[in-house]
């Protein structure tokens, strides 16, 4: 086989192996892309997701924080009703001891006493008044108490639910922050990936554009070549075959 026949036979094979080539890296790199563009949306998706969680963490961190100034005012308020409702205790115990021991009084403790019956009787009065009047301060004091009390267990329920909530956003705002490392990860490396093919690719089409060229070139050269002699029939006579044959040399001639 000619040399020229030989390397444009070649040229032509390594040609179609490059251009296969080209063929499968295309349809990788194009799988690739898509799956990159598919990361980027679902970490565009996170991020969204890892603010509004943010947002939420703040809003009740503040609600917590409300409940916390909510809770300090009903224990002040606890702490002013609970001293109150002793010394009132106290006054009642001490009003019971005075009316006890006035209470009654005999023939001879006011024959004894300097006061009249009368301004003592009086004064048994006074004390049931006034132990009437603080037995119902404290049951106001009481009821207080009690609605004080009832306050701070919703206010200690709800601040409880709004620590829950807020350990959950935590738990699942990390989860997510994970999963954006990972895949972030997983991007870089797809990312390097893609650039290295998208270079070999570049490589394989100037490979191409080459053999091309060389193939372009070979055919040019081969229609520039001579048609082949023709070639001699046997049943033709050697005869007449006379002034169609090639010349066997070139050069001068030096006898006929």
């Amino acid at each position: 086989m000619p040399l020229n026949l030989a390397a444009e036979s070649s040229s032509a094979k390594k040609l179609e192996a490059v251009r296969s080539e080209i063929s499968e890296l295309d349809k990788t790199l194009s799988l690739n892309k898509k799956t990159k563009a598919e990361l980027q949306q679902q970490l565009k998706k996170q991020s969204l997701k890892v603010s509004e969680i943010s947002r939420e963490l703040n809003q009740i961190k503040q609600s917590i924080a409300v409940k916390d100034d909510e809770l300090l005012n009903l224990q002040q308020q606890l702490g002013v009703t609970q001293k109150q409702q002793t010394k009132q205790l106290e006054a009642l115990n001490q009003q019971i001891r005075s009316a006890f021991m006035n209470a009654q009084p005999s023939y001879l403790k006011i024959l004894l006493s300097e006061q009249s019956p009368e301004r003592v009787s009086r004064s048994n009065t006074y004390y049931r008044y006034f132990h009437t009047a603080r037995q119902q301060q404290l049951e106001t004091l009481h009821t207080t108490l009690q609605n004080l009390t009832e306050q701070e267990k919703a206010v200690y329920a709800v601040k409880r639910n709004l620590d829950e909530l807020e350990q959950q956003q935590l738990s699942q705002q990390e989860a997510f922050k994970q999963q954006t490392v990972e895949r972030e990860r997983t991007l870089a490396a797809l990312n390097k990936k893609i650039s290295g093919q998208d270079a070999q690719l570049a490589a394989l089409k100037e490979e191409e554009k080459n053999l091309q060229s060389l193939l372009d070139s070979l055919a040019k050269k081969a229609a520039k070549r001579p048609p082949p002699s023709k070639t001699v029939k046997p049943s033709e006579r050697f005869s007449s075959l006379s002034g169609k044959l090639q010349w066997p040399l070139s050069g001068k001639i030096l006898a006929s």
